[in-house]
């Protein structure tokens, strides 16, 4: 909760940096409500929309009296899809359900062909008592 509110006040409280891109500027909406005045209970949400670049997302969330927490947020992804995912924070643990239907096809990498990243490999190191048989007891 104290993260949240302290995005929250440094958005109010910095100031504005120039811009890097000459697309018209459009305000983000965003909300935060305290509710009842009791500070474990809240409600927050933004909308952004980026012409320049297409990016529009969302995310709204809320946090209950039992300390529940449960959300929305979405996308729209590059192919002009919206994407939605609804999730809940509570003592069974952080589960996200999504909203979309991909009806996508499946495109199976070519045989031939090389990966894009070069592999990453980690090695542990030896345990020093792995093997010792303790007779001490």
């Amino acid at each position: 909760v104290f993260l949240i509110t302290s995005v929250v006040a440094l958005v109010h409280a910095a100031p504005r940096q120039p811009r890097l891109s000459l697309a018209e500027y459009v305000a983000p909406s965003y909300s935060y409500n305290n509710i009842d005045g009791n500070p474990e209970m809240y409600s927050f949400g933004y909308d952004v929309t980026d012409p320049e670049t297409g990016n529009t997302q969302y995310r709204s969330e809320e946090r209950h009296a039992n300390g529940t927490v449960t959300g929305t947020y979405g996308y729209i992804d590059p192919y002009g899809k919206p994407v939605k995912y609804r999730y809940i924070a509570d003592s069974l643990g952080y589960r996200v359900y999504s909203d979309v239907i991909t009806n996508r096809p499946f495109v199976m990498p070519l045989a031939g062909s090389k990966p894009t990243e070069p592999s990453v490999t980690w090695t542990r190191p030896p345990k020093p008592h792995k093997n010792k048989v303790i007779t001490d007891l």
